[in-house]
């Protein structure tokens, strides 16, 4: 700005009533650090034949300040100035967007945006980023999940670098918030795939061996293993013999625990088809029944 004075025509109307008036001064081309007090304006109201005189010291009281603060977990902090009537933010809108930096995305990748009560899915646009339209606000925080049912994509971590932007919601280009020195507009965050929670069980025959049997043999060895499965969930086994009306009887009653387990086929007296049944319940209500079929010669 200089120390060059400068002169503004007065407004030539005759008031007749008290008036107000708001002087706007732009400071955005301002060199950072500016502070209060340095701008000294003189004010003339010279309808009379006696100018009447004034001066005012013009600072920037308060910076307007953007901000992004990762948070532990899969959320993020956005802080914007307050917007009013009269500062260049008024009719802007907030875009966060968030590129991956490490990994290649599932191809079915999508995000999760909750703000307040507020969900919002959104996929990545062309150039593979997710560009997410905030309200504008002082302070919200951004909770942001990762979706995908790629197995293998379940309880990945995927990097992402978040930058904030401002500008017009009538589609004009964007501006990076806060590029003259107004707050730490950009912030890695890590955003992992939720893993799925359904409770699962997987029987294996470890020697390949235990699909055909014969009444000689006492037990039947099976791996079993499970996922979200706790206390709170029982796990039982049962044997059934194929029969014309399908597959009846209890041939065994026995719990079962995670990893290798003997299955006793003492209840087993003759040649068949039959299967193992695995059975999970909670709450008296079944989950899930797991069959393990095999032959006895």
């Amino acid at each position: 700005m200089g120390t060059k004075s400068t002169e503004f025509n007065y407004e030539d109307i005759k008031n007749q009533e008290n008036q107000t008036y708001r002087f706007i001064v732009d400071f955005s081309k301002v060199k950072a650090g500016y502070s209060a007090g340095n701008l000294n304006c003189g004010l003339i109201y010279a309808y009379t034949d006696n100018p009447l005189t004034n001066s005012v010291n013009i600072g920037i009281v308060n910076a307007e300040s953007f901000g992004l603060t990762a948070k532990a977990g899969s959320s993020i902090t956005v802080t914007a100035p307050s917007m009013q009537s009269y500062n260049k933010w008024n009719n802007k809108s907030l875009v966060l967007e968030l590129s991956s930096t490490d990994k290649t995305l599932p191809g079915d990748v999508s995000l999760t945006v909750t703000t307040g009560d507020k969900n919002q899915q959104y996929w990545p646009d062309s150039n593979g980023n997710f560009v997410i339209t905030l309200t504008w606000a002082t302070s919200q925080d951004v909770n942001l999940t990762l979706n995908s049912d790629v197995a293998e994509a379940k309880g990945k971590a995927y990097q992402f670098q978040a930058k904030l932007y401002a500008g017009a919601k009538d589609g004009q280009a964007l501006i990076v918030a806060g590029e003259t020195d107004t707050g730490v507009t950009a912030e890695s965050l890590s955003l992992t795939v939720a893993e799925n929670t359904n409770p699962s069980l997987k029987i294996t025959d470890t020697t390949g061996t235990h699909r055909l049997l014969t009444t000689k043999d006492s037990t039947l060895d099976l791996d079993v293993q499970w996922k979200n499965i706790d206390r709170s969930y029982t796990v039982s086994a049962n044997i059934q013999k194929k029969t014309s009306q399908g597959y009846e009887g209890v041939l065994l009653q026995a719990a079962v625990s995670q990893g290798k387990n003997k299955f006793s086929l003492g209840g087993i007296t003759g040649s068949g088809s039959y299967r193992l049944v695995i059975t999970v319940t909670k709450d008296q209500r079944t989950v899930m029944e797991v069959p393990y079929y095999f032959i006895v010669q």
